[in-house]
């Protein structure tokens, strides 16, 4: 049951890298090109509304190589980890365009963002949703508005029904394997 505990959209852009033509090895170096692209972009995307272009660039040179994303991928070897922490930065990007209500496309594309988090590394998800939260209550304090955020909870309750073909049947099927081995020692 692998695709039902580990996330599979990893192994899924590898996968169309494959269909192109590459082989097996080529295809996840492509992955991880992209991956981390994605990254950059992401992070400069983010940035920029903050702290301009040139911060925004410094910011995304410094996540790309930032040590705990080198290790994934070089030492752990963790793709999914690292794919994920690719995506997070747009999550957060999407989320920001929806709550200063700049579009409502901003609203769709977190929840497709979201979604493709969950499906990269739930446990990335699960850190980053505690993140999201206090980012919307921040943004909520700070506005004194309580529409914006609660819209984006509503794209973010649809990036997880998106992704809800992953994670509803590891959890409803987490009885089926012996996931108490996680915990212990033996």
């Amino acid at each position: 049951p692998n695709f039902v505990f580990y996330s599979q959209l990893v192994s899924y852009v590898s996968l169309h890298f494959h269909f192109i033509g590459f082989g097996i090895l080529t295809s996840l170096k492509c992955m991880i090109v992209v991956g981390v692209l994605l990254a950059g972009i992401g992070m400069f995307c983010l940035a920029r509304p903050f702290w301009g272009t040139s911060g925004a660039v410094v910011s995304a040179v410094a996540y790309v190589y930032i040590p705990y994303r080198i290790a994934n991928l070089y030492v752990r070897g963790d793709f999914a980890e690292a794919f994920a922490m690719s995506i997070v930065q747009w999550v957060f990007y999407f989320l920001h365009g929806a709550l200063s209500g700049k579009h409502r496309v901003h609203l769709v594309f977190s929840a497709l963002s979201y979604a493709a988090l969950v499906l990269t590394h739930n446990c990335t998800a699960l850190t980053a949703s505690g993140l999201i939260v206090l980012f919307l209550l921040f943004v909520s304090i700070r506005k004194r508005d309580w529409r914006g955020p609660a819209l984006a909870v509503g794209g973010l309750a649809l990036g997880c029904g998106l992704s809800a073909f992953f994670w509803l049947p590891a959890l409803l099927e987490k009885h089926l394997v012996n996931i108490e081995l996680i915990y212990s020692n033996a």
